[in-house]
């Protein structure tokens, strides 16, 4: 069988690689002749040599900026087809489609032809029209802010064939939506399925033996205190630091930078970092490479604990 995958695999987001190489290894250990293909914004990225998976250029454009003013790329009166011609024959090549994972379906940048939610539908579309089956894997469930978020939710888990949700609360949201539960299914994050067999120190730093991990992907950059909350961070670092007398190192698992260094952990990591008095400094470890997911378990497989906020 071979599957077309669309989601959050682009965004340089560990989360979803796990989620993606654990469900690739299920499928494969009951499928072992199963291909995939993914549909991504960047196909250059390192995705499809990490996976050894091709990936197939979507209808985004490469940058929010690219984006400004624009419909989907490929429907504005000067756009090249050809990646539509290669996403259609992708689709009509494949046994399913799978959309997958995370909090995927919300309304912003909604506009016609424009966002996430009518991205899904399009693909609803054509997967229908070629008969192929559709199923939601990992996600999570909110209800859209608009009117129109919400009936373009409707009609994406409507066409669906199989809901595979994260929480008791998403699958509540699908119940509103749909009248067929019985494709429904609440099941944790196929990413669980990951193992230390996945893991690979090969080409890391010495992780420091009893350091704890830190990663800090919750800071909310609109606050008008500013650095404020680096301050707070920082505080926190310097106090794990002096109840464990533990050496830190610093873990990044998004490393997206394209349209704003605030999706970069690595920023937030820095900006914590820099706020730390020298002495503190000099009892952690901070790294700018962009570790593969596999760099990134062996480094967790070496932490004594992870602290994450």
């Amino acid at each position: 069988m071979k599957f077309l995958l669309a989601g959050g695999y682009d965004t340089q987001n560990l989360g979803d690689y796990a989620s993606f190489l654990a469900l690739y290894k299920l499928i494969k250990q009951r499928l072992p002749s199963s291909t995939f293909s993914v549909l991504s914004r960047h196909t250059n990225d390192q995705f499809g040599d990490e996976f050894d998976v091709e990936t197939i250029m979507n209808m985004d454009h490469s940058s929010k900026r690219a984006a400004q003013g624009r419909i989907f790329n490929g429907f504005n009166e000067l756009d090249q087809a050809e990646h539509l011609q290669a996403m259609l024959a992708e689709l009509s090549g494949s046994d399913c489609l799978i959309f997958g994972n995370g909090r995927l379906f919300v309304d912003i940048s909604l506009g016609f032809m424009s966002g996430p939610l009518n991205y899904f539908a399009l693909l609803t579309i054509l997967a229908r029209f070629l008969g192929k089956p559709i199923v939601l894997s990992s996600v999570t469930l909110v209800h859209p802010t608009s009117d129109e978020g919400k009936e373009l939710l409707g009609f994406i888990l409507k066409n669906a064939d199989l809901l595979l949700v994260r929480e008791h609360s998403s699958a509540e949201v699908a119940r509103h939506y749909i009248e067929n539960t019985d494709k429904l299914f609440v099941v944790p994050d196929v990413a669980f399925a990951v193992t230390k067999a996945d893991a690979t120190t090969e080409g890391l730093p010495e992780i420091p033996k009893g350091a704890i991990g830190v990663n800090f992907r919750g800071i909310n950059y609109a606050d008008s205190s500013g650095d404020a909350q680096f301050h707070r961070l920082a505080k926190k670092v310097m106090r794990l630091i002096d109840s464990e007398n533990a050496p830190i190192v610093f873990c990044h698992q998004c490393t997206y930078d394209v349209d704003s260094s605030i999706t970069d952990d690595r920023h937030a990591n820095q900006m914590v970092y820099d706020s730390l008095p020298e002495s503190y400094q000099k009892r952690c470890l901070i790294s700018w490479n962009k570790w593969s997911l596999a760099q990134t378990l062996g480094i967790y497989s070496k932490l004594e604990h992870l602290y994450t906020e």
